[in-house]
């Protein structure tokens, strides 16, 4: 995969056009299938989300924010298959990523709202009216947090309480929501998106999307867990015994993560 950015930045449309052109040569004159190519435009804004969000009643300590990792740009992935169909360039769907706070917090505004203070009840209706129709939900930080944490025997019970949660908030009704902030079915939409995923029944959804958040989950990431760790420790020795300024600091937390532990952080 190559993320296009500052690799190959061009300042016009015009400019963007002609790079566009070479590489939609190279695409249908080389079988290539593997090459993904991301790229951002300053002058390709997004319709969805420009700038960091935040969903607060007031000032209460508690909100929620999404963040705008890709600083206000619309991403665009290039590849073969694309250009090969004479398809125009194939924009990102947006997904929010749900830290396992929000989770939870979702999760109790779906199931028992009246758990949860005016501040929070707010802050969450306010997040949902603007994520829904606009973005899909993710809870793969919560079911990864919870493949490495939870008791194995717990952990498919959360597993479907979490995955029912996504699928209601993905098919509740929309109007009712939006005059009263209640989250409940809407029958068409479930038929629409069980269709659409190949699924016969909301019990088959749920058990599909709690089965990828168990056992084999569990085993995939407990060795990202341990390296997390490893890692963190490092940062926290760094940080207590090694004299200089930060990207000394940062290149020794790099040199170990890349040379002891075989592993690259990502650009964030």
């Amino acid at each position: 995969m190559i993320f296009r950015d500052e690799l190959c930045k061009v300042d016009s449309r015009g400019e963007f056009l002609l790079w566009l052109e070479g590489v939609r040569d190279y695409f249908l004159t080389t079988p290539d299938y593997q090459t993904q190519i991301w790229y951002l435009m300053d002058g390709w804004t997004s319709e969805i989300l420009v700038g960091n969000k935040d969903f607060r009643f007031n000032d209460a300590p508690w909100w929620i924010t999404i963040i705008d990792s890709y600083g206000g740009r619309q991403p665009i992935l290039l590849n073969r298959e694309y250009f090969l169909y004479d398809s125009v360039p194939f924009i990102v769907s947006p997904t929010v990523l749900l830290d396992s706070q929000v989770v939870n917090a979702l999760h109790t505004y779906v199931t028992s709202p009246n758990a949860l203070n005016t501040p929070m009840r707010e802050a969450i209706r306010s997040f949902l009216s603007f994520v829904k129709g606009r973005f899909e939900f993710s809870a793969i930080f919560y079911f990864a947090e919870m493949a490495a944490k939870s008791n194995p025997k717990k952990r498919e019970l959360y597993a479907r309480e979490r995955a029912a949660m996504i699928f209601a908030l993905q098919t509740m009704d929309v109007q009712e929501f939006s005059q009263t902030g209640r989250v409940i079915p809407d029958p068409a939409a479930q038929a629409a998106h069980l269709a659409y995923n190949g699924i016969g029944s909301v019990e088959e959804f749920i058990s599909r999307y709690a089965g990828f958040a168990c056992d084999a989950l569990a085993q995939k990431v407990a060795l990202n867990v341990d390296l997390s760790y490893a890692s963190l420790l490092k940062i926290a020795l760094v940080q207590r015994q090694m004299r200089g300024d930060i990207l000394t600091k940062y290149r020794a937390v790099r040199e170990f993560m890349e040379h002891s532990l075989g592993i690259v952080p990502g650009e964030e």
